[in-house]
């Protein structure tokens, strides 16, 4: 070793701790002070503890979770390699498809009848008064609110929430499908056995982590030779909508896609 250079962490007895950059003192305060100043950006990933389950039309139905975040997804895969040039192509994520956090259908059963009512601020208040105790009015909204899909806006500096002129919360819509952890989905097919005489389509359940349980429908994939376009790699929504105008009693569908087929069809569940 050459005197008076640096030599690993700690600057040997003989070197200048204000020589340069690199070496003595200064140059572990340099390195130090950078690695500090340095701004870091978390990156979900996604990861997957449940188990699929594959229908007879060749759809693998999965759910996930990211984290941090907790946010989740719910897709339809294609299962059938033969048939498309992408075995594993995403026919569409349900997270993606729910509606607005005030337009979707979100129930809770009544503690003190079998009554199904709608997930809102007033109802939960007359019924669940004592979970709420301690709370702002501002906060009881705001939490409601984020089960609902919309997360109040706060104020950075102050803490405190934002309010538009007239008092009220500001709010941004965020993710309305929690952490799909360890629940395999359940898939019920299309069933014209319904009370008032109305049919069902085929439809997912799947339960999330904020204990909430989902319900989609799961129409089925027309596939060739019976499909026209027939399905492929771009295989759209259009493409499936067309198929399904043509042959609506084949793929046990009543009414309007949705874009990419995920609603909620009844009222036992949460769903867009």
């Amino acid at each position: 070793m050459i005197p008076g250079t640096y030599n690993g962490i700690e600057p040997d007895a003989g070197a200048d701790p204000y020589s340069n950059g690199m070496g003595g003192v200064a140059g572990i305060r340099v390195v130090l002070n950078t690695l500090l100043n340095m701004k870091y950006e978390l990156v979900p990933k996604e990861y997957f503890r449940s188990s699929p389950v594959v229908t007879a039309d060749h759809q693998l139905f999965l759910g996930s979770f990211e984290s941090p975040g907790n946010k989740g997804h719910f897709r339809s895969y294609n299962a059938l390699a033969s048939d498309i040039e992408d075995p594993g192509y995403t026919f569409y994520d349900a997270a993606e498809r729910f509606p607005s956090a005030d337009g979707r259908r979100l129930y809770y059963q009544s503690p003190s009848s079998t009554v199904f009512k709608s997930f809102t601020t007033t109802n939960l208040y007359a019924d669940y008064a004592g979970a709420f105790s301690g709370m702002t009015a501002q906060q009881k909204e705001a939490l409601v609110n984020r089960y609902r899909g919309k997360t109040a806006k706060i104020n950075q500096a102050t803490g405190l929430y934002e309010v538009d002129g007239s008092g009220n919360l500001i709010y941004e819509e965020s993710s309305k499908l929690g952490p799909v952890m360890q629940s395999t989905p359940a898939v019920v097919g299309y069933s014209s056995n319904v009370e008032g005489g109305a049919t069902r389509p085929r439809v997912a359940y799947v339960v999330d982590g904020r204990g909430v349980l989902h319900s989609f429908f799961a129409p089925e994939v027309p596939r060739p030779p019976d499909a026209s376009p027939a399905i492929t790699a771009t295989w759209t929504v259009s493409d499936f909508e067309s198929a399904v105008a043509a042959a609506p009693s084949k793929y046990k569908l009543s009414g309007t896609l949705n874009a990419g087929g995920a609603a909620c069809p009844c009222g036992l569940s949460c769903g867009p």
